[in-house]
């Protein structure tokens, strides 16, 4: 697939089917629905079946160009960032109380965490491995490793 060039009309390089669907995603965050963006694809795309939309969807949120659009549709509809209705809600979840009136621990702490996630404070799980190929005999390896079994004792 060719690159869409960035234009000052097409800032962000993204294909009509791509604008139409992060169009609808806003409109339908805006309209207080839930944002199904594979639903979206399905209406913009020509796909077989949903689990072609789904690779669309994937593709297209692994596309630095189309989440930029994305993020920026939400922030021109005031939906994301400073005095957004995101940030208000967030803010009164900080000030949840229960129905008593009372400081509602469970709900603040899921506003926290949310809001940390959001802010990327949780660090990505990384797993690092090792491969090691050595030529040595397995009596050498036995002899290294008793040394050093020794060292730490």
């Amino acid at each position: 697939m060719t690159a869409i060039k960035k234009t000052k009309e097409n800032p962000h390089g993204l294909s009509v089917k791509q604008d139409l669907v992060i169009k609808d995603v806003a409109n339908k965050i805006r309209q207080g629905k839930n944002p199904k963006i594979v639903e979206s694809v399905e209406k913009f795309y020509d796909v077989k079946n949903r689990n072609s939309a789904k690779s669309v969807v994937s593709y297209n949120m692994n596309n630095s160009n189309f989440r930029g659009a994305l993020v920026a549709s939400l922030v021109e509809k005031n939906i994301i960032g400073a005095n957004s209705e995101t940030e208000g809600v967030l803010l009164e979840g900080l000030t949840a109380l229960d129905k008593e009136g009372r400081t509602n621990h469970d709900t603040r702490l899921k506003f926290v965490q949310e809001i940390n996630k959001i802010a990327g404070v949780y660090a990505a799980e990384r797993k690092e491995s090792l491969n090691l190929n050595v030529d040595i005999s397995e009596e050498d390896l036995d002899r290294k490793i008793k040394e050093l079994q020794d060292q730490l004792l």
